[in-house]
C-alpha cells in the first residue's frame, strides 16, 4: 500500500488516485482508466474536445473493466470533474479529454 502511494505522488497531476485513501479503490480507478484508454484508442474518433466514444453508458462500462456501476459512477464523476473526461448524456457520447494522464494512471507511460 506505502509503495502505490510513494510511486504516485511522485506526479502531482495525478490528484485523483492521491485522493483515494485506500488500495481497493486506487486498484479500480487504475482498472476503469485502464479500460477507458484502451476503448479510446480501439474506438475512439478524434475530435476537438478529445477523443470522441459514441454509447458508452457506465453499466456497459462497469461489465467491460469488471467493476461494479457504483465504482464506476463514482470514479467517472471523479475523472470528470479532474477534466479527464467529459460525458454528454444528450449525445451519448463520452470524451477523453486528457488522454495522457489517463494512460499515466493507467501505467501505459
Amino acid at each position: 500500500e506505502q509503495a502505490i502511494r510513494a510511486i504516485l505522488r511522485h506526479d502531482p497531476d495525478i490528484v485523483m488516485v492521491g485522493e483515494m485513501r485506500d488500495r481497493p479503490t486506487a486498484e479500480l480507478a487504475i482498472k476503469l482508466a485502464n479500460t477507458l484508454v484502451s476503448l479510446s484508442e480501439q474506438y475512439g474518433h478524434p475530435v476537438e474536445q478529445g477523443t470522441q466514444m459514441f454509447n458508452v453508458p457506465p453499466k456497459d462500462l462497469a461489465d467491460v473493466a469488471d467493476i461494479a456501476l457504483e465504482d464506476t459512477v463514482k470514479i467517472l464523476d471523479k475523472l470528470s470533474s479532474k477534466g479527464w473526461i467529459k460525458v454528454a448524456p444528450e449525445e451519448q457520447s463520452l470524451y477523453v479529454t486528457n488522454g495522457k494522464q489517463l494512460a499515466h494512471l493507467a501505467g501505459q507511460i
